[in-house]
């Protein structure tokens, strides 16, 4: 509980911290996995304005753990995701 607790005791000393990456976008592609049943596009909705290169997909069948909810579907996109910003076309199960 500790652990837990600290995570909230922590806020107050990171706002000096976040207040400097406030004009600051994400430089990297992002992928945002949302259910239906769970954010829905709300969750692309916000990461748009922080970050300059983001894709978002829907998972129709679930809620808001869709990385348990629809383990196929999670991983497809990941993959996917990683193989366009890596420039790739194809899935690659080479090992890498």
């Amino acid at each position: 509980m500790t652990a837990g607790f600290n995570y909230y005791r922590a806020l107050r000393t990171d706002i000096p911290y976040v207040e400097t990456l406030r004009s600051k976008k994400i430089a990297v592609p992002v992928l945002t996995i949302a259910g239906r049943y769970g954010v829905g596009e709300k969750l692309l909705a916000a990461v748009v304005k922080e970050a300059g290169d983001v894709q978002g997909v829907i998972a129709e069948n679930a809620g808001h753990f869709v990385a348990e909810e629809d383990p196929e579907f999670f991983s497809e996109q990941v993959e996917r995701s990683f193989n366009r910003s890596h420039g790739r076309d194809k899935p690659s199960h080479d090992g890498i």
